[in-house]
């Protein structure tokens, strides 16, 4: 046999066992599922300022209702109507994605039916305002909940803004009309 057969034969071995070691390398660097960073999580009451790495948010006020509204639209159901101000912190390019509300191991995301703060561009520095809203099953309204707020929705590795509320005491009114969206009077 000559080299230069030999070579022939040998070549794609010798190129299986480089994608093989290269496969092997990636797997070993490759981190597992559960080392994903988690994210950074800043709680906040219901009227104070929270701020993450580029989202600072004051939810104004918690309001349930038997109904949801706005000037061009209306439903009937149970309904949390959520006012906050909300502004970027380093990018404009940032929008108000992520926006969820957990009651129990059930988790919801604000409502895409009508026109609402919810997937607003956010502007660094200058605070918006108006209001998002959680289309909930009957009965839903007791216990504690949690808001959370992020720029995204996959949070991994940065920063949530989360809200409790005490759902029970929230007074349910007939109809809750969403604030529009606008520029923050603070």
């Amino acid at each position: 046999m000559t080299a230069q057969t030999w070579l022939r034969r040998a070549a794609p071995w010798a190129g299986a066992a480089v994608l093989l070691v290269a496969a092997w390398g990636v797997g070993v660097a490759t981190p597992p599922e559960y080392a994903i960073e988690p994210a950074h999580v800043v709680t906040a009451q219901i009227g104070e300022e929270a701020g993450g790495r580029n989202i600072v948010a004051t939810v104004t006020d918690v309001r349930a209702a038997r109904g949801a509204s706005t000037p061009t639209w209306q439903a009937p159901g149970t309904w949390l109507v959520v006012d906050l101000d909300a502004a970027a912190v380093v990018s404009s390019a940032a929008g108000l994605r992520g926006v969820t509300l957990q009651i129990g191991d059930l988790t919801f995301r604000a409502s895409e039916r009508m026109e609402s703060f919810f997937g607003q561009r956010l502007v660094a520095g200058v605070p918006r305002s108006g209001s998002v809203a959680f289309e909930l099953p009957e009965g839903a309204l007791t216990g504690t909940a949690v808001l959370s707020f992020s720029t995204g929705s996959d949070t991994r590795g940065d920063s949530v803004i989360q809200v409790p509320i005490d759902l029970d005491a929230l007074p349910v009114a007939a109809d809750a009309e969403l604030l529009p969206n606008g520029w923050s009077a603070r």
